[in-house]
C-alpha cells in the first residue's frame, strides 16, 4: 500500500523533489511559491495516511505585499487593484499644472526571492513654457521672461494703428508645456468699398474699411437681395460673405414642387 503523488497547491510547492510512491507514515513538507509568504498558524506538512491518502492542507501562503510607494510630491498614487499584493498595479497622476516625469504605471513583481515595484516612483514637475513666438509688426507683454508657468497668459498687440491683430490676442501656457494656440499676425487690412446697386447702406457708413468692419445693406423697394445683408471685412482684405446684389423681382424661398398633385377619390 502507498500514497501517490502529493497534492498540488496554488500557493505552495514541495520543498523536496517528489517520489512516485510514499508509504503510510511518510510526510512531505511544503514551502511557499515565489511571491508568496507563510500565513501564521497554518500547517505546511502532509502525512501519508493508512488509507493511502494525504492529510488535506489549506492554502498556507498568501501573496507578498510590495511596500507602499507613497504619493509623489504634487501628485498621488492610485492602487488600481485596491491592494499592494504581488501582481497588483499602481498608477501615478500629477496635480493640475504638473507633468509626470518617469513611468506612469508600476507593477508589484517577483524580484530575486522577494517582491518589488517594476519602476521607481516618478516625479511631478511644474509645467513650464518657453517664450511664445515673436510676431512681425507686433509684440507681447512680459517678453523679458525666459520661462512661463502653467496657465500664465501673454497678450499680443500690434506696434501701430495701421495694423490689425488677426487671430487670438491672448495665449495661455497649457498642458505639455505648449501654448494654447498659434500666435496672431499683425497685418494691414483694407477692404474695397462695397458698392451695391439698388440698395442703401443702413449701417457701416465709413469710407475706409479695416479688419472686422461691418456693413449692412437694404434693397430698394421692388428689389430683393441675393446674398447676405451683412458683410464683414476679414483678414485677407476680403468681404465675408461676398458683397450681395439687389435684383428686381421676387426671391423664391423654396423651389416649386415638381411632383404631380395627389388626388383624393371619395371612398
Amino acid at each position: 500500500d502507498a500514497c501517490g503523488a502529493p497534492t498540488r497547491y496554488e500557493t505552495m510547492k514541495l520543498r523536496d523533489p517528489p517520489k512516485d510512491h510514499y508509504t503510510p507514515g511518510e510526510s512531505v513538507v511544503y514551502q511557499c511559491r515565489l511571491g508568496y509568504r507563510i500565513k501564521p498558524s497554518f500547517a505546511m506538512t502532509a502525512v501519508c495516511n493508512d488509507s493511502n491518502s494525504w492529510t488535506p492542507l489549506q492554502e498556507a501562503c498568501a501573496k507578498k505585499l510590495c511596500s507602499n510607494p507613497g504619493d509623489p510630491v504634487n501628485g498621488r498614487v492610485i492602487q488600481t487593484n485596491g491592494t499592494l499584493e504581488f501582481g497588483s498595479q499602481v498608477d501615478y497622476v500629477c496635480d493640475e499644472g504638473y507633468r509626470l516625469i518617469g513611468e506612469k504605471t508600476s507593477y508589484c513583481y517577483i524580484y530575486e526571492d522577494s517582491v518589488a515595484w517594476s519602476s521607481e516612483r516618478p516625479e511631478c514637475n511644474r509645467i513650464m513654457c518657453a517664450p511664445p513666438p515673436n510676431i512681425e509688426n507686433g509684440q507681447y507683454r512680459n517678453s523679458e521672461k525666459e520661462v512661463y508657468e502653467y496657465n500664465e497668459v501673454v497678450h499680443y498687440s500690434c506696434r501701430s494703428a495701421d495694423y490689425s491683430l488677426i487671430g487670438n490676442e491672448r495665449l495661455i501656457c497649457s498642458t505639455n508645456g505648449e501654448w494654447s494656440t498659434e500666435p496672431p499676425k499683425c497685418k494691414v487690412v483694407k477692404c474695397p468699398f462695397p458698392r451695391v446697386d439698388n440698395a442703401d447702406r443702413i449701417a457701416g457708413f465709413g469710407t475706409k474699411f479695416v479688419y472686422k468692419s461691418k456693413v449692412v445693406f437694404q434693397c430698394h423697394e421692388g428689389f430683393v437681395m441675393n446674398g447676405s445683408d451683412t458683410i464683414t471685412c476679414e483678414g485677407d482684405s476680403l468681404w465675408v460673405p461676398p458683397v450681395p446684389q439687389c435684383v428686381k423681382g421676387i426671391k423664391m424661398s423654396t423651389p416649386p414642387s415638381t411632383k404631380p398633385p395627389i388626388l383624393s377619390h371619395p371612398g
